[in-house]
């Protein structure tokens, strides 16, 4: 439709698809023009008395024989403005509240109601259904941007959810070793549920005339289920237990196998805490840290047995975070296995490394203590 054409005399009978063409068209509000005249030569009448609801959910009659132009005067008498003024809109999510931006306002708010538009669907209304009310607030409800309303409603599900867990692995400092927690199920409300509720929402910021805050009614979270729930799907995970310089490699929930491993010592001890494989170096090339310890040692060497890293290296990182420097690497220096000789990372003999490389996936947790 465009809107600034001269519209002819509405047709007697109008099919649904035209209905709902139009209706469609109201939607469409992205550059309104809020109450534009129609010439006073293209004016035609309406064919039967209608009403619609309006400003405070107030049903509105329209008399018989009114123009576009006095519908469109009657719209804005009704609502007050073309301009709407959102101050606050307040998402409920299982009791708990969450206020949308000022941005997040803007991106979902008109500039001003298209009433012109509106005044073409109450004259569809009373040539199709004639004494029966139009509800002008949820066309208007309708009138927002589609794209940033279903940004809203991802941002607000997320902020609100409860994440399901799976199983997982966690140390036991009685047992001195990895045991696991039990599975959990989460809460997260659905894109249709959040969706219907802001709609709900805007329909009564249109029945307060475009004006004011508004409150969504609470919408309840939907049970999300974990993944993995048995031993069996809790997959690698490495323990590496300082005081007796030994590294194990457990697989659905039992140690598979063990290694006895080099670690940090005086002045350069292994961090104990919770990390993951963040990357795997398959040929590492040892680049120097620029320490004290590494003055004398070159810029950089290049992979193969006598690298520092020696024939793997696998990087750990912080749970959700980055690269912490130290690393579970080869080594060639034999003689160091078992003792505290390392700057900080976790020596393996190069012909144990290369079988534990194998075993481990990236993302594999990793548990100093």
């Amino acid at each position: 439709m465009r809107l600034f054409h001269t519209p002819p005399r509405p047709a007697r009978i109008l099919t649904t698809v035209g209905l709902v063409t139009l209706v469609l068209c109201v939607s469409l509000f992205l550059v309104p023009v809020a109450g534009a005249a129609v010439p006073t030569s293209a004016e035609s009448t309406t064919t039967a008395a209608t009403s619609f609801i309006g400003r405070g959910n107030q049903v509105v009659a329209v008399a018989d024989g009114l123009n576009r132009a006095q519908i469109v005067a009657l719209l804005t008498l009704n609502y007050g403005t073309a301009k709407p003024s959102l101050t606050g809109l307040t998402f409920v999510i299982d009791g708990a509240a969450y206020k949308l931006t000022k941005a997040e306002l803007a991106s979902i708010t008109p500039a001003a109601i298209n009433f012109t538009l509106l005044a073409d669907a109450i004259f569809t209304n009373a040539e199709t259904s004639p004494g029966t009310s139009l509800d002008a607030n949820n066309l208007i409800a309708q009138m927002i941007n589609g794209t940033a309303l279903d940004k809203i409603v991802a941002t607000y599900r997320d902020k609100s959810q409860l994440k399901a867990k799976d199983i997982s692995y966690v140390y036991s400092a009685k047992k001195k070793g990895l045991t696991y927690a039990l599975a959990k199920n989460g809460l997260r409300i659905t894109n249709t549920s959040g969706r219907a509720a802001l709609l709900a929402a805007l329909r009564q910021f249109a029945a307060q005339g475009y004006q004011g805050a508004v409150t969504t009614a609470s919408v309840p979270r939907s049970v999300t289920y974990p993944t993995k729930t048995t031993k069996k799907q809790m997959g690698k995970a490495i323990l590496v237990r300082k005081s007796s310089r030994k590294l194990f490699l457990y697989d659905k929930g039992k140690v598979v196998r063990t290694y006895r491993v080099a670690v940090g010592m005086r002045g350069y001890g292994t961090p104990s805490g919770d990390y993951y494989i963040g990357t795997k170096r398959p040929k590492p090339t040892w680049s120097n840290p620029g320490s004290a310890w590494a003055k004398s040692m070159p810029k950089s060497i290049p992979p193969g047995a006598s690298n520092p890293l020696g024939l793997r290296a696998m990087n750990l990182h912080r749970a959700g975070g980055g690269d912490t420097g130290y690393r579970i690497h080869g080594t060639s220096n034999i003689r160091s296995i078992g003792t505290a000789a390392s700057h900080g990372c976790i020596r393996v003999a190069n012909g144990s490394i290369v079988k534990l490389y194998k075993l481990t996936p990236l993302k594999t947790p990793v548990f100093i203590r």
